[in-house]
């Protein structure tokens, strides 16, 4: 028996001219955010979803509504698949952090899997919870769905089905609202993964 899971990144966010770090920090979508939701809905308009799941933080939510404007889906939050915590890190851009914090910003670049800011989580606590709700997600339901997310998470549950090392994570592209089509068949014992942009 087949099942497909539809692993997506929120659309393009407000402020993401300049690179900051973006956990849970609750933003919205850009417009042109939101053009690529649309696109998003316009992808999957033939195509059977029985549920949506998304984090419960405003950008993948608008997302994920927006996706299912014209079908009669049930959308669930679920606080598990809220973006890494980035802590005192929060909203403070790459080059703010590497300015007055050069040890920790080169500590994380180093122990990628470990390291975390404070009050913040690792990549693998993160890993850690963003691969057992997914695991429970996709236990839950026998047709296809559809799970709304963020590139921390998405790349912690890709990273794990693939059997990659956490500190390897970043090789994995998570563009704004790309697709990771993954295929479980549970009859060949498999799961096949592939990430495309509309």
């Amino acid at each position: 028996m087949k099942k497909t899971i539809y692993l997506i990144r929120h659309g393009e966010i407000e402020s993401a001219g300049e690179k900051r770090y973006i956990g849970i920090k609750d933003v919205k979508l850009s417009a042109y955010g939101i053009y690529q939701a649309k696109k998003l809905q316009h992808f999957f308009s033939d195509i059977y979803i029985d549920k949506i799941y998304c984090s419960s933080l405003t950008r993948t939510i608008e997302t994920a509504k927006i996706i299912k404007a014209y079908k009669n889906i049930q959308l669930v939050e679920e606080d598990n698949l809220r973006e890494i915590n980035m802590g005192s890190w929060e909203g403070k851009t790459f080059n703010e952090i590497k300015t007055k914090f050069p040890d920790e910003f080169e500590r994380r670049i180093k122990e990628i899997d470990t390291f975390k800011p404070a009050g913040g989580e690792s990549f693998k606590e993160c890993r850690e919870r963003a691969v057992s709700v997914f695991k429970r997600i996709s236990q839950e339901s026998f047709e296809n769905i559809i799970v709304t997310s963020h590139a921390g998470i998405n790349r912690s549950i890709i990273s794990d089905i693939l059997g990659m090392p956490v500190n390897n994570i970043f090789k994995l592209k998570q563009d704004y609202g790309c697709i990771n089509k993954i295929t479980i068949d549970k009859s060949a014992e498999k799961i096949d993964c592939i990430n495309y942009v509309l």
